[in-house]
């Protein structure tokens, strides 16, 4: 992202695995490693509803770790307001 003076640079740095394996410790060291000025950002914030599916060993079960299970639009919305207009909106996660 190019900046200016009235905006400072912004890096999103993305982290995927299943869960338990350890993202949000990891996310957290980098934001306290990097001096970053936002809180770290879980998509567990954007848990949205469990979906049932048919898992091949388990049967039919309740699942979270569908990308059905996430309210994206949130997310992107979020970020957006992060990269290009910080300064109007305050719900962003600043530490």
């Amino acid at each position: 992202m190019a900046t200016n003076t009235n905006h400072p640079q912004v890096v999103f740095i993305g982290i995927g695995c299943p869960s338990g394996c350890g993202k949000t410790t990891y996310g957290r060291h980098l934001v306290n490693r990097l001096r970053s000025p936002l809180h770290l950002i879980e998509l567990d914030h954007f848990f949205n509803r469990g979906i049932s599916i048919d898992h091949p060993i388990l049967g039919r079960i309740e699942s979270q770790e569908e990308p059905d299970t996430l309210d994206i639009q949130q997310l992107l919305n979020l970020l957006r307001h992060i990269k290009y207009e910080p300064e109007k909106n305050n719900s962003i996660p600043f530490r």
